[in-house]
């Protein structure tokens, strides 16, 4: 009897998946981070970098949401109305949608290096980033070196999480994929099996994108394939269609 492939997504959120696509593969959901919002002292200055005309920018969903519930927690309306929106990709920028009913702009690479390629060739204006408590430095780190003005306020945090299941369930087996989103979930991924890195496993590891790429590779890892579009969905379709 043929062994089913094995896929162990390591994300934030459960897949919406129809079960007929599941049908020739076996998914489990064991994931190994999780995210706290929290609330920044001064939301006046935000407010008062969203009044200078900047671009606005998210660099994922959970700083939308962050920004969201810090506005609720000060029981005060947000205003992009002066504010150019840009999200990191077609997910973010959903959720800029569905938060605030505002359009957001999308760089043609959904990712932060995307992000760089895309504003060298925008006029300056200031930048007011949302984002996690320890971001993901190359966006940031460019519009610093190229003389950028912004401001940064983190709204989340991303907490790494042992998760007993999963070593329950991994198995280092050729017939196993296990899905990264971001560098995170590699680092919870080895905090949960309690190893230092990936090396000697034959587990195939699949990626949401570069960074998450150089995690794994860091790690000890080979990447048997990374996703070209940063949405999760797209990758477990994709990666399923591969296997069945």
């Amino acid at each position: 009897m043929t062994t089913k492939p094995t896929i162990i997504y390591t994300g934030l959120r459960a897949p919406r998946l129809d079960r007929d696509l599941l049908s020739g593969v076996t998914l489990h959901h064991h994931p190994t981070i999780r995210i706290s919002y929290f609330t920044p002292e001064n939301f006046d200055a935000v407010q008062n970098a969203l009044a200078r005309e900047p671009y606005a920018v998210f660099l994922s969903r959970n700083g939308v949401i962050g920004l969201s519930e810090w506005a609720v927690s000060e029981q005060t309306t947000l205003d992009l109305e002066q504010a150019i929106v840009w999200a990191v990709g077609a997910a973010t920028a959903q959720q800029v949608r569905t938060t605030f009913q505002r359009p957001a702009a999308q760089p043609m690479e959904q990712n932060a290096l995307g992000l760089t390629r895309t504003f060298a060739t925008l006029a300056k204006r200031p930048v007011v980033l949302f984002t996690a408590e320890e971001p993901r430095p190359e966006f940031p780190d460019w519009l610093e070196k190229n003389g950028w003005r912004f401001d940064r306020f983190p709204v989340y945090r991303t907490d790494i999480l042992e998760n007993a299941d999963l070593r329950q369930r991994f198995s280092d087996s050729k017939d196993e994929y296990v899905v990264f989103t971001s560098p995170s979930t590699v680092k919870g991924f080895l905090s949960s099996l309690k190893r230092e890195d990936l090396t000697g496993l034959d587990t195939h590891w699949i990626s949401i994108g570069p960074s998450t790429s150089a995690e794994i590779e860091s790690a000890g890892g080979k990447v048997h394939w990374e996703s070209e579009e940063p949405e999760i969905q797209q990758v477990l379709l994709t990666l399923i269609r591969e296997l069945t």
